[in-house]
């Protein structure tokens, strides 16, 4: 069996039983295919903060994370931040939060996007 390794610009010819083996021809010998420890890759546990943030992008998650802590690792927010629309989405399910009447913490999982939206004056 043979099977066609794509590394960026790079194509590699691998045969084996396990698909990952010598490879054919005058090829240099091929790269190790990435290995995940059990459970999910940290690079996989991020949690992405947009809109009136100082540092938008991805943080990373880790267990008791919150919204409000999700936003200062995210700079803390921008002078036109609106406080009142705060937006978490999970799974396609969009949540609107206001901050100057939050009483409980919400809790922030891997994959979530948070977005603080601008104030319009």
């Amino acid at each position: 069996m043979t099977k066609i390794l794509v590394f960026g610009s790079l194509l590699l010819f691998v045969t084996g039983a396990e698909g990952l083996g010598k490879v054919q021809g005058d090829q240099p010998p091929a790269l190790q295919a990435p290995q995940l420890k059990d459970g999910a890759d940290k690079d996989q546990k991020k949690v992405t903060v947009r809109g009136a943030v100082k540092k938008p992008g991805a943080i990373s998650w880790e267990k008791g994370l919150t919204l409000k802590k999700a936003l200062a690792q995210a700079g803390g927010l921008a002078n036109l931040a609106n406080k009142k629309k705060v937006k978490v989405t999970r799974k396609g399910k969009t949540t609107v939060y206001n901050l100057e009447k939050l009483k409980k913490n919400v809790a922030i999982l891997p994959g979530d996007l948070i977005e603080v939206v601008d104030r319009l004056w």
